[in-house]
C-alpha cells in the first residue's frame, strides 16, 4: 500500500465533494465500499452517536446483518468501539486474543472486550486484527469508524494504514454533518407536513406534541425533549398551572403522575419556567455551574435555580431552552445534553428558536383553542350545576317575551370571557335599558351585587344577586308558555290577568307585564345587606377584633324617619293593595282619607312591624323601588305599585297576613311568591354534600281547561329539606288560584304542595 498520504488525502477531497450533497445512508454505503477497496479482506462498520442515550448506534456494515443492527450498540467506553467513543483516539489491536497487549494501551483504563455473546460486539467470523477511531466534530465524538480483519488472512494494519485510516475519519467528519444536515432538513419537511396534517385532519394537540417531541432532538441533536405549557384559567393568585404536556425522555412512573394531574414548576423559579415567564431563550454550557444561572438572574433582576427532576437524562451538561411564543409565551421547548457530549451551540439555539417560532402558530392556535374548549366546558358544568340544564334548555324554548332575545344571549356565557355576575348585569342592563326607559335606577343592582360579596362570609349565607335572576329566568318559561298554551285551550294568560288586576287595556298594554315581571324579580332582593346588617357587623367584631360576643344587639330603623316621605308612601302602597283587593284601583292615591279611615289598618301595622323591627328586605325592598322611581313619568303607577306590592309581600309579610293570595287578582305577587320560593337550586351552603337540584319543569294543559305547572327539586341537604317543607307548607296554605294550577315537589322525600282552587 502507498506511503504517500498526501496524494490520498487530496483525493479524499475529490471523493468528499462528490459524496457532500448525498442523503446520509448512500454516504455510508459509498465510504464503505471505497474504505473495503482500499484495505481489503476486512470488514467494515460506521457507527454514530446517539444523543439522546448517549450511546454509539450502528448505522452501516459491510458483514453484519442487517437484522440485527439494533443490537449493535455501545454505551461510552463499553468493548472496544465503546473505549473509543470515550477517549477519542485511534484503537488498534492486531490479535483480540492478546490480553497483555490490550491492557498495555492503557494500563489505568484498558479497552475490554463486550463480549460476543453479549450482542455488543458482532464482527466476521475469526477476528483477527482490530482497528477503530473516532469520527470528530470540535473535539466532540459524533460516531466511530471501525475495520476487522479475518485471522486466517495473516495480516496487520500497519502505520500507513493507520495513517490512511485516520486521514480518511477526520474527512468523513465533515461529510456526515452535511449529510445529517440534509437528513435534518428531509425530516423538518417530514415534521411539518406531519403538523399540517394534524391540522387537517384535527388531530389531538397531544398527538401532535408526542410527534414533535420525537423529532426535536434528532433535527437538534439533544439528549432529550420536553414541551411544558400554561393550562386553564388563572387562579386566585393570577397564575396558571405550568405543565410537561409532552416527552420522550420520562419514566413511566413520572408520566403516571402526570396523568393523574401532577404538575411541575407552578411559576416556580427554576430554569423552564423563568424562560415561561420571560420569554429568553437559554443556552447553558453546563447546567450545574451556578455562575452561568447568576448571569441569566442578573438580565431580569431575580435567580432562576435548576431543579433536577426525573424527566431527563442522566448526568446533564448542557442545556438549551426556548420559549413558545416570545412576545406572550404559552410553553417552553427544553433540550438537555450529557456532560461529556458537545456543548449546545449558538447556531442550535438559533435552529430550535427558529424551530419554536415555526411550529408555535400551530401548537398556540390548536393548544389554546384545546385550552377554550376545556375552559367552556368547565364552565358549560358549572353554568349547569348553578342553573340547571333543565331551565337552560326551558329558556332556549321562549319566544313570546318581549326580551327573548336577551335571555338567549345571556345562555351563551360560557362562550364570553366573563364571570357570571357580570353576564347577569350585562343582560340585566340591556333589558333596563331598552325597555324601562329611565323609570328606574339602574344602579341599584350594580350596587347590590358588590354590598352582597360582604355577606357572603356569614354562616348559612346564599346568594341572593344570582338567585334574583333565576327567579326572573323562571317567571319568564311560566308567562312564555303560559300564553302559548291559553291561545290553544282558550283561557287568559299572564300578561290578561295582569291588565285585568290593575284595570288598564290589554291590547294596548300587554308588554307591561313582561317589563313588570323583569323588574319585580330582578329587585326583589336588593335590600337584603340592610337586613343581615345586624349579622355583618358582629362578623367584621369576631373576624378582624376576635370579640365573638353579639356586639350589635338590634339596629332599629325608628330614627330613620318614615313619617314623612315614607310613610307617604307606605300609605299609597297600602291604599293600592286595599283597591286591588277590592277589585278597584284609582290612581289618585289620597293618603290623608287612607289615614282616616283606617282602610286596610291591618296590612299598614304588619309593614310597620316588619319594617322597624325585622329590617325586613322585602319592605325596604319595596321602598327602595317606589323611592327611585320617578312620579311625573308615564306608567309609574301602572309599573311601580304592582312590582312593589310584590317585593313587599313575598318575604316576612306573606307569613303574618290572614289574606289569601289569589292569582287572578294579583298575578304579579303571586307569581313572584311561587318561584321565589322554588329557585332553591345551585343554592348550597358552603360545606353542603349536595347542591340543590332542578328535576323537572312541567307546564302542561289539562282535560278541564286548566294550565298545569309542576317543579321538581332535589334537596339533599336533609336541613335544606325540611326549612323548604315548613316554608312550603305555610305558603301554599294561602296561595290560591282558579285556571292555572302551580304545583312543587320535594324529589327526594316525595312530599308535594299545590295551589288551592276556589
Amino acid at each position: 500500500m502507498s506511503d504517500n498520504t498526501n496524494l490520498l488525502d487530496e483525493q479524499l477531497k475529490i471523493f468528499y465533494n462528490l459524496i457532500g450533497n448525498i442523503e446520509r445512508t448512500e454516504v455510508f454505503e459509498i465510504v464503505i465500499n471505497y474504505l473495503k477497496d482500499k484495505i481489503p479482506n476486512t470488514g467494515c462498520s460506521i457507527f454514530l452517536v446517539d444523543p439522546m442515550k448517549d450511546e454509539l448506534n450502528l448505522m452501516h456494515s459491510s458483514h453484519i446483518n442487517a437484522e440485527i443492527y439494533i443490537k449493535c450498540n455501545y454505551k461510552r467506553g463499553e468493548g472496544f468501539t465503546g473505549w473509543v467513543f470515550k477517549h477519542k483516539r485511534l484503537l488498534y489491536i492486531p490479535d483480540e486474543e492478546d490480553l497483555q497487549y490490550i491492557h498495555k494501551i492503557d494500563e489505568n483504563d484498558p479497552p475490554r472486550h463486550a463480549g460476543k455473546n453479549e450482542g455488543k460486539c458482532v464482527e466476521i467470523e475469526n477476528n483477527g486484527p482490530y482497528m477503530a477511531t473516532p469520527i470528530l466534530n470540535k473535539d466532540y465524538v459524533i460516531g466511530v469508524i471501525r475495520m476487522c480483519a479475518d485471522a486466517s488472512i495473516k495480516c496487520e494494519f500497519n502505520d500507513n494504514e493507520k495513517k490512511i485510516f485516520r486521514v480518511f475519519a477526520e474527512r468523513l467528519s465533515e461529510v456526515i454533518c452535511n449529510a445529517n444536515l440534509i437528513e435534518k432538513q428531509k425530516k423538518l419537511i417530514e415534521m411539518y407536513s406531519e403538523i399540517a396534517t394534524s391540522i387537517k385532519e384535527k388531530k389531538d394537540i397531544k398527538t401532535l406534541l408526542d410527534k414533535i417531541v420525537s423529532d426535536i432532538p434528532y433535527l437538534v441533536g439533544g439528549g432529550g425533549c420536553s414541551i411544558f405549557m400554561y393550562e386553564g384559567e388563572k387562579t386566585s393568585e393570577g397564575n396558571k398551572k405550568f405543565v410537561l404536556k409532552a416527552s420522550n425522555s420520562v419514566s413511566e412512573e413520572f408520566c403516571k403522575l402526570i396523568k393523574t394531574g401532577y404538575y411541575y414548576e407552578e411559576f416556580s423559579p427554576g430554569l423552564t419556567s423563568w424562560v415561561a415567564t420571560t420569554g429568553i431563550p437559554v443556552k447553558l454550557n453546563n447546567i450545574n455551574d451556578s455562575s452561568e444561572i447568576e448571569n441569566l438572574g442578573a438580565c431580569e433582576g431575580y435567580k432562576p435555580i435548576h431543579h433536577k427532576s426525573p424527566c431527563e437524562i442522566d448526568n446533564i451538561g448542557s442545556f438549551m431552552a426556548v420559549p413558545i411564543n416570545e412576545s406572550d409565551p404559552i410553553g417552553v421547548i427544553r433540550m438537555p445534553r450529557h456532560e461529556d457530549a458537545q456543548h449546545f451551540e449558538d447556531i442550535d439555539l438559533t435552529f430550535l428558536t427558529s424551530l419554536s417560532n415555526h411550529i408555535s402558530l400551530i401548537i398556540n392556535t390548536m393548544y389554546r383553542e384545546k385550552a377554550l374548549n376545556e375552559i367552556k366546558e368547565k364552565r358549560n358544568r358549572e353554568f349547569e350545576e348553578i342553573f340547571s340544564k333543565k331551565l337552560i334548555e326551558k329558556c332556549n324554548n321562549i319566544s313570546e317575551l318581549s326580551y327573548s332575545e336577551e335571555i338567549k344571549n345571556f345562555l351563551i356565557y360560557p362562550n364570553k370571557d366573563t364571570t357570571i355576575e357580570n353576564a347577569i348585569m350585562e343582560t340585566l342592563s340591556s333589558i333596563w335599558n331598552e325597555k324601562c326607559d329611565q323609570l328606574y335606577s339602574f344602579r341599584i343592582l350594580e350596587d347590590f351585587k358588590e354590598y352582597e360579596k360582604m355577606l357572603f362570609d356569614l354562616p348559612r349565607y346564599r346568594d341572593h344577586f344570582i338567585h334574583q335572576f333565576q327567579v326572573f329566568l323562571l317567571g319568564s318559561i311560566i308567562i312564555d308558555e303560559v300564553k302559548k298554551i291559553s291561545r290553544n285551550i282558550g283561557i287568559k294568560n299572564f300578561a290578561e290577568y295582569y291588565c285585568d288586576s290593575i284595570k288598564i287595556d290589554y291590547d294596548e298594554n300587554s308588554s307591561l307585564a313582561d317589563i313588570s315581571w323583569f323588574i319585580t324579580s330582578t329587585f326583589h332582593d336588593v335590600a337584603y345587606p340592610i337586613q343581615k346588617s345586624e349579622e355583618l357587623f358582629n362578623k367584621f367584631f369576631e373576624k378582624f377584633m376576635g370579640i365573638d360576643e353579639k356586639i350589635v344587639e338590634r339596629i332599629g330603623l325608628e330614627k330613620i324617619g318614615f313619617n314623612s316621605s315614607y310613610s307617604n308612601l307606605i300609605d299609597q302602597l297600602c291604599d293600592f293593595y286595599y283597591n286591588l283587593d277590592q277589585g278597584t284601583v284609582p290612581w289618585a292615591f289620597n293618603a290623608t282619607q287612607v289615614i282616616s279611615t283606617c282602610i286596610n289598618r291591618d296590612f299598614r301595622d304588619a309593614i310597620y312591624a316588619s319594617l322597624l323591627k325585622d329590617r325586613d328586605h322585602g319592605i325596604l325592598g319595596s321602598l327602595i323601588l317606589l323611592y327611585q322611581s320617578d312620579a311625573s313619568q308615564k306608567g309609574y303607577s301602572t309599573m311601580t305599585f304592582p312590582s312593589a306590592l310584590a317585593i313587599a309581600m313575598h318575604a316576612k309579610l306573606i307569613k303574618e297576613l290572614n289574606a289569601d293570595i289569589i292569582f287572578e287578582k294579583n298575578p304579579l305577587s303571586f307569581l313572584l311568591i311561587y318561584c321565589d320560593l322554588m329557585q332553591e337550586w345551585g343554592r348550597g351552603e358552603k360545606g353542603t354534600p349536595e347542591i340543590p337540584t332542578l328535576i323537572d319543569i312541567k307546564i302542561t294543559p289539562t282535560n278541564n281547561s286548566i294550565i298545569d305547572i309542576l317543579l321538581k327539586i332535589k334537596l339533599g341537604d336533609p336541613n335544606l329539606a325540611s326549612n323548604k317543607r315548613k316554608e312550603a307548607i305555610n305558603v301554599f296554605s294561602k296561595l290560591k288560584s282558579n285556571k292555572i294550577r302551580f304545583r312543587f315537589e320535594i324529589a327526594n322525600s316525595g312530599e308535594k304542595f299545590e295551589s288551592r282552587g276556589y
